[in-house]
């Protein structure tokens, strides 16, 4: 195993560290458009207290807990809670939705998301009973912050959504904006960057549009961690630095310059430049310890821990992961711990104890699954793909491997996509299907070397190494030996050692330093410049005499492994041949497929166009807006050999519909389904069943008088085939045939039947039987077609 490969979840997963810290950083980062209109010091805020009226008290002491609450959190939360009991005693109505949210957002700030949830909950009610409309706005964009902390996405989304609503009946464009920051923290924390991009993007106009300084820090800051995750470093490093930048000149506020710092040191992490990247992270800690914030404190230990993985030092990491641990869960930070679980599950990983790596992954995978973590399911599936392939269930680890590839694909992750890459091409070598692999390799590398991840080039390099050597190709598997040790040597030169051995290099530089100092005497130089000259001839000597045991022993292998292939060879020749005959089945059906979706996406435009020419623009513009949802479905599904059977009906529905509203109601149409499994469960090949009802339409329905109907009907012909039947009432093949409609051709039903004869060379049944329908007076009523629709369960 290699360095990286050994570190699959590990690198992906530490930014999720910063990503569960942010998600409380950011999400209270909409107050700060309010803070930073407070004027006047503390001391003279306090000094006003006396001799004013109670709502002049309130307003204070809601001012001075805004301050407070960055630098001393019970100080914070007493004034909060004066400017409360005064609203209270004296029921000043006005203010008491204010004054809870003030409450509120201290416990959120100390992570106490219970009491958050009840001041907010009381501030939206205070907000209901006394028709406020922006206190009502306000405490439900609180609570859309703290459910997203608390992993429940979809209760974030809906009081988020609440939230906009009413800033836009209000007008309030800031409100509005930090709706949308939130929503991209909430997209964010769900691995979703494009979206996060895109709600950054609105409040960043926003805040530029007010010359808001300050509150940019914030978005840039949220524009820099998404970019880290899609392992843009260069972009990342340069919106931290200006982040920095804008807060010592404008802001000089230290939670928020530890919490860049930490993001500083993960951006390099990621490239491998430790040294530095620690020396943040001790900066980083060292702030919040003073200002006693837990929650960044848990980042900052989780990312000390991944130092450590990264350096073979497992017994530290653990120690600093049950550190980062145990903060998480004492502020209720559920992403915060699946992440931290997950990287404890890679040193038991390394460590050999296989159980318990396995027991954490699927803890992971529960909790990433419950709050609707696509990263997090994605870093899960790698993970079980790499334990099933330290297993030796490589088939298996495939399949697992492939599921996260299709999430880190959709969400935009880089790193973790050519990762798997390599892991991909590590094991069909080992399966010696040594052109599949060689061309996963080939594509790991590109990737890894366009996003500049060295350690990821590194680890492709050793595979290829190990590849084109079973391949007993060895003038290449030198050429990239040569690379791997040329980079490898680079990345441990780069000062990659803890703060403990910089102290030691810099305690053995000033020893010499004064050793030179006493050597006074040109006799003293002369010995020891004949000294050193000495010792370079010797080490010149030495490096000669181990190249050439090097030499010798790299031949030795060589004639070794030459042997042990030819041998291993001949054995294989077969199941190499029988491999081979399954890969061009598999290219051959995706050709096919290729052909199948320019042919539907052609017949959906020709439609939009008839309704264009007939001037129907109403119904052409709701025609093209459910195109687009079906043409996304129809892509997304294009690039994989099987998708799930209820993701197959919903786009065979949504065509229906399409057509249906084309030919104004010309047909009904109804699907059942009546197999013993749960529709998700069931993976089919896509679009065998739409060219069909195609035709049914075409050639059928729309020569018909009268209305028509289409029937599908599904049900289990056994544990590996499903007979689907395609049902329609229209006039018959040999009237259609009469009529010469040739205006569509069938082309969709050629290729399906071609594809359904490769996915099922050894069955005996014919894969399509088509029946005519005749009625009573046995005049043709229809047609019917049987599909013989293989089918696995996930």
């Amino acid at each position: 195993m290699t360095g990286l490969s050994a570190h699959s979840g590990q690198f992906p997963a530490s930014g999720m560290y910063i990503r569960s810290i942010f998600c409380y950083l950011a999400i209270c980062s909409w107050c700060l458009l309010y803070c930073n209109t407070l004027a006047g010091t503390k001391d003279s805020l306090k000094a006003r207290l006396h001799g004013v009226s109670d709502l002049e008290k309130i307003d204070i002491s809601i001012r001075l807990s805004a301050i407070y609450k960055r630098e001393n959190s019970d100080t914070a939360l007493y004034f909060a809670a004066q400017a409360f009991q005064i609203a209270q005693n004296n029921d000043h109505r006005e203010k008491l939705a204010q004054a809870c949210l003030s409450v509120g957002d201290i416990y959120q700030s100390m992570g106490s998301m219970d009491s958050a949830l009840h001041y907010y909950e009381q501030a939206l009610q205070y907000g209901e009973n006394f028709k406020q409309e922006k206190a009502r706005a306000s405490a439900y964009l609180s609570l859309g912050g703290v459910y997203n902390r608390l992993g429940e996405n979809k209760l974030a989304t809906e009081h988020l959504k609440k939230s906009e609503v009413i800033y836009r009946s209000l007008g309030d464009s800031t409100g509005v904006s930090s709706v949308y920051n939130t929503l991209g923290i909430l997209h964010y924390s769900q691995g979703l960057f494009e979206e996060s991009l895109a709600y950054y993007k609105k409040v960043m106009a926003h805040r530029e549009n007010m010359n808001d300084i300050l509150n940019m820090i914030g978005v840039k800051l949220n524009i820099g961690l998404v970019y880290l995750d899609m392992a843009d470093y260069a972009q990342a490093e340069a919106y931290f630095l200006e982040c920095i930048r804008l807060n010592e000149q404008y802001e000089d506020d230290n939670s928020t310059r530890a919490f860049c710092y930490n993001n500083l040191a993960e951006n390099y992490r990621l490239q491998g430049r430790f040294e530095e990247a620690m020396d943040y992270l001790i900066q980083a800690l060292k702030i919040n310890e003073e200002l006693q914030n837990k929650p960044s404190m848990a980042a900052i230990l989780g990312n000390m821990g991944l130092i450590h993985f990264a350096q073979g030092k497992y017994d530290k990491a653990l120690d600093y992961y049950a550190q980062c641990k145990a903060l998480m869960e004492e502020t209720g930070n559920k992403n915060g711990i699946a992440h931290v679980l997950n990287n404890m599950s890679e040193v038991y990983k390394i460590q050999e104890k296989y159980d318990e790596s396995l027991k954490l992954i699927m803890i992971c995978f529960e909790l990433y699954e419950e709050m609707g973590n696509q990263y997090g399911i994605g870093l899960s599936y790698n993970n079980m793909g790499e334990m099933m392939r330290k297993l030796g269930n490589y088939d298996e680890a495939i399949d697992y491997f492939h599921k996260s590839l299709s999430i880190r694909r959709d969400i935009g992750e880089k790193n973790g996509e050519a990762n798997i890459y390599i892991n991909l091409g590590s094991i069909y070598k080992e399966k010696r299907q040594y052109k599949t692999a060689l061309g996963y390799l080939e594509k790991g590398l590109q990737l890894a070397q366009s996003i500049e991840a060295s350690e990821l080039v590194r680890d492709a390099y050793f595979a290829l190494v190990d590849a084109y050597t079973a391949m007993e190709q060895y003038k290449k598997a030198f050429e990239y030996h040569q690379l791997y040790a040329q980079l490898k040597d680079t990345l441990l030169n780069k000062e990659i050692t803890n703060q403990i051995n910089l102290m030691e290099t810099r305690f053995e530089s000033n020893k010499k330093q004064k050793e030179i100092e006493l050597l006074t005497t040109e006799k003293e130089l002369l010995t020891k410049e004949k000294t050193i000259q000495q010792l370079k001839i010797k080490e010149q000597r030495s490096g000669i005499i181990y190249t050439i045991v090097i030499a010798l022993f790299v031949v030795a292998l060589i004639i070794a492994w030459y042997s042990w292939y030819n041998y291993r060879q001949k054995a294989s020749f077969e199941r190499k041949t029988m491999n081979l005959q399954l890969e061009m089945s598999q290219l051959e059906q995706q050709a096919l497929q290729a052909q199948m979706n320019p042919h539907f996406i052609y017949n959906c435009l020709n439609s939009i166009q008839n309704l264009i020419f007939e001037k129907e623009s109403e119904l052409a513009m709701e025609y093209l807006a459910m195109f687009g949802q079906l043409l996304r479905k129809v892509l997304s599904n294009s690039s994989r050999q099987q998708v799930e059977l209820d993701e197959e009906l919903s786009v065979l529905q949504l065509y229906l519909q399409l057509e249906k509203m084309r030919t104004k109601d010309k047909f009904d149409f109804d699907i059942r389904i009546n197999i013993p499994h749960d529709e998700e469960e069931v993976l089919i090949t896509p679009m065998l069943i739409q060219p069909f009802v195609e035709n049914a339409i075409w050639h059928g329905i729309i020569p018909k008088e009268d209305k028509g109907m289409i029937r599908v009907n599904l049900r289990s012909q056994d544990d590996h085939f499903m007979v689907c039947t395609i049902t329609d009432n229209g006039i018959g093949r040999q009237k259609a045939r009469e009529n010469q409609v040739k205006k569509h051709r069938s082309l969709g039903m050629k290729i399906t039947e071609d594809r359904l004869k490769i996915i099922n060379p050894d069955h005996n049944t014919k894969p399509v039987k088509i029946i005519d329908l005749f009625d009573d007076q046995q005049q043709a009523s229809g047609t019917q077609i049987e599909l013989q629709v293989p089918y696995s369960i996930a």
